[in-house]
């Protein structure tokens, strides 16, 4: 017959099932320790987030209220314009009327004319004379405006472009 060897008090775990408890499958002494170079503020993550992070939500918030007015001033502007160019295209020159017409409505929106191109495209016909079928297309684009960013300087907006395409009147008469 074998005989079981006694075991030591410390040995006995009451309760526990599995293995010493967890206080004593720790290593005695400190915790680990951290490395010198992982300690502290790091300022080159701190810099890279601020332009990657910052920066263009900054930007965006400063662009953002005035890009839409303009979107909206450009197809404003466009509609008009290509209603215009349809309404003369007959005449002598569409394209400077409608030019007018957009500059017009963009000075009524409080957007500097200046800052805008207009190009407007009526058809021609083989005779030379606008056909009865087609479509007037008028393109206005605008300049984006400017944002000041401290350190950068100023940095320009993007542009922003209305485009408004109307059907020639069929039933129109001809000089």
């Amino acid at each position: 017959m074998t005989q079981r060897r006694a075991r030591h008090p410390a040995d006995v775990h009451v309760g526990h099932v599995g293995g010493p408890p967890a206080h004593r499958a720790r290593a005695a002494g400190p915790g680990p320790r951290r490395a010198a170079a992982e300690s502290g503020f790091v300022t080159a993550e701190w810099v890279i987030g601020l332009t990657v992070l910052v920066l263009p939500v900054l930007l965006l918030a400063a662009v953002l209220p005035s890009w839409t007015a303009r979107h909206e001033a450009a197809a404003a502007a466009a509609r008009e314009a290509a209603r215009v160019a349809a309404a003369t295209a007959d005449g002598a020159a569409p394209g400077g009327a409608a030019s007018q017409a957009a500059a017009e409505v963009l000075a009524a929106r409080d957007v500097d004319p200046s800052t805008a191109a207009v190009e407007v495209d009526v058809p021609v016909g083989a005779d030379g004379r606008t056909p009865r079928e087609g479509v007037v297309t008028a393109v206005v684009t605008l300049d984006g405006p400017t944002v000041t960013v401290p350190l950068l300087g100023e940095i320009a907006g993007p542009d922003v472009s209305g485009e408004h395409t109307r059907r020639l009147n069929p039933y129109r008469s001809r000089p």
